[in-house]
C-alpha cells in the first residue's frame, strides 16, 4: 500500500485549533432537536402531498411548477423506486470499495481503473437524471 505523507513548510499559515464547546456551545451552532423535528414533519408533509397530486393529477397533467415539487423526494414518493435507489447506492458503493480493496491487496493505486469502475455504475443515475430533465424541458415546451 502507497503511504502518503503531510510536510508542513516554515512559510504555512498558521493553524488554529478551536477550543472544546461545552453542549450549550454547540447545541447554539446547529439545529435543534425541535428544529429538526419540525423539519422532519414537514418533509413527510410535503411528500405526503406530493403523492395525492400525482394520484388525483396523474403525470401526464402536471404542470411544471407541480413537477418541480417533486424534484429531490422522487425517491420518496414509490416504495419500489426507493428501494431501487438505495439498492442501486449499495451496489455503486461496494463496487467501488472492492476495487479500492483489490488494488490495495495488489499493492497498486489506478485511479483509472476506479473512475471507470464508478462510471460504469453512475450510468444508471445519469440516465434517471436525464429522463427527470427531459420531462421538465417538455414541461416548459408545452406551457410556452
Amino acid at each position: 500500500m502507497i503511504k502518503k505523507t503531510v510536510t508542513f513548510s516554515s512559510d504555512s499559515p498558521q493553524v488554529n485549533l478551536i477550543k472544546s464547546l461545552s453542549s450549550e456551545e454547540l447545541a447554539s451552532l446547529w439545529i435543534s432537536r425541535e428544529e429538526r423535528q419540525i423539519y422532519q414533519a414537514n418533509f413527510r408533509s410535503e411528500i405526503l402531498d406530493v403523492k395525492r397530486l400525482l394520484r388525483e393529477k396523474g403525470p401526464d397533467s402536471m404542470t411544471s411548477d407541480d413537477i418541480i415539487r417533486c424534484v429531490g423526494i422522487e425517491r420518496f414518493l414509490s416504495d419500489t423506486f426507493c428501494r431501487r435507489v438505495i439498492n442501486q447506492r449499495r451496489e455503486y458503493n461496494e463496487a467501488v470499495l472492492n476495487e479500492i480493496r483489490r488494488q490495495a491487496v495488489l499493492g497498486v493505486h489506478d485511479e483509472v481503473s476506479i473512475r471507470r469502475v464508478s462510471e460504469r455504475l453512475s450510468e444508471w443515475y445519469c440516465e434517471r437524471a436525464h429522463s427527470i430533465a427531459t420531462r421538465y424541458c417538455n414541461m416548459e415546451e408545452i406551457e410556452t
